[in-house]
């Protein structure tokens, strides 16, 4: 079952950034993303329209809810745009 992103709880934002490396910049299965709850006027950005994200946390989610970031330089972006930090979680599965 389908959670809303704006049901789970704000996870504290990690003294140390973890980044995680892929070649592909397709958010593909089984890559692993920091989340953030995407905000309203983010609606538009299609960087996770078609993909469900399972939360270390146990919650799967539409990532049309969802910022994520995977370098750290996009971490920091999102932080500082005032995304509410959710944890990290992996690409379950793409939706087409």
């Amino acid at each position: 079952m389908l959670a809303r992103a704006f049901d789970l709880p704000t996870a504290e934002i990690p003294t140390e950034v973890e980044e995680f490396i892929y070649t592909t910049k397709l958010f593909l299965r089984g890559e692993k993303v920091h989340l953030f709850e995407r905000r309203i006027e983010f609606r538009g950005l299609v960087d996770m329209n078609n993909v469900e994200v399972l939360t270390d946390s146990g919650f799967l989610i539409l990532g049309k809810e969802l910022r994520a970031a995977q370098k750290i330089e996009d971490f920091t972006k999102r932080v500082n745009e005032g995304c509410r930090y959710l944890g990290t979680g992996v690409i379950h599965r793409r939706i087409m």
